[in-house]
């Protein structure tokens, strides 16, 4: 597991804290855009990414996102120690 890195620049966010399409939501978290898209399909701490309307492109708010990663983080930590355990 990799250390996420999130990097909040104005060029990732757009109006009123969304950052929107795939290729900005990866680099806010510091993975690829593949990778994210699979946190999307995500059974236990989906990803919740919207649909733009009128548009074929996502986004979410910077708070959703971040509040996602702490989540994530947790349940991932969680695992490892679960692991070291056995």
């Amino acid at each position: 597991m990799g250390v996420f890195r999130i990097t909040q620049t104005s060029a990732a966010q757009g109006d009123n804290g969304w950052i929107v399409g795939w290729p900005a939501i990866a680099r806010f978290v510091g993975r690829d855009e593949r990778t994210v898209r699979r946190y999307q399909d995500d059974a236990t701490n989906p990803l919740a990414v919207e649909s733009v309307p009128g548009q074929l492109r996502v986004r979410v708010l910077a708070s959703t996102l971040l509040a996602w990663l702490e989540r994530h983080r947790a349940r991932t930590a969680g695992r490892m120690r679960q692991r070291e355990a056995a």
